[in-house]
């Protein structure tokens, strides 16, 4: 059923219900946070791949919290500083479940019955163009 999902996004535009809301990125890419004194976003992208394609779920069952997991999400932030001389990526992996029918139901906007939640793992933070920098997991 959550076969068309998969797929390499682009994530170019969002909309929210509240103004000041980012969902691409959270604090990495809100306008008036921390980081976008001094960063500027360079590409947003969102991976939703088949279960455990990456092999980072290491022997993960497909299951999570007793909700079975349909998909893995893999979203990376690409954000330059200092005139585009380094490069900042914040690549987050976690594992998608579906929104229970109660809570799609319950929504402002009646959420479709592809509507999934992802349980992120920490993030990777990589510094410079190639990793060699810093690369690291917090």
């Amino acid at each position: 059923r959550f076969d068309p999902l998969l797929g390499l996004y682009d994530v170019s535009y969002t909309l929210t219900l509240k103004e000041n809301q980012n969902p691409v990125g959270g604090k990495w890419t809100r306008q008036n946070g921390f980081a976008q004194k001094l960063l500027t976003t360079r590409r947003t992208f969102q991976h939703i791949l088949p279960f455990n394609a990456t092999g980072l779920g290491g022997n993960a069952v497909k299951q999570k919290n007793s909700t079975t997991i349909v998909a893995e999400a893999v979203n990376v932030i690409s954000l330059d500083a200092f005139w585009s001389l380094i490069r900042l990526t914040v690549i987050l992996r976690g594992d998608a479940i579906p929104v229970p029918v109660h809570e799609r139901d319950t929504n402002v906007l009646p959420l479709s019955n592809l509507a999934v939640r992802v349980l992120f793992d920490a993030p990777r933070i990589i510094l410079g163009k190639r990793g060699r920098l810093v690369n690291l997991n917090i």
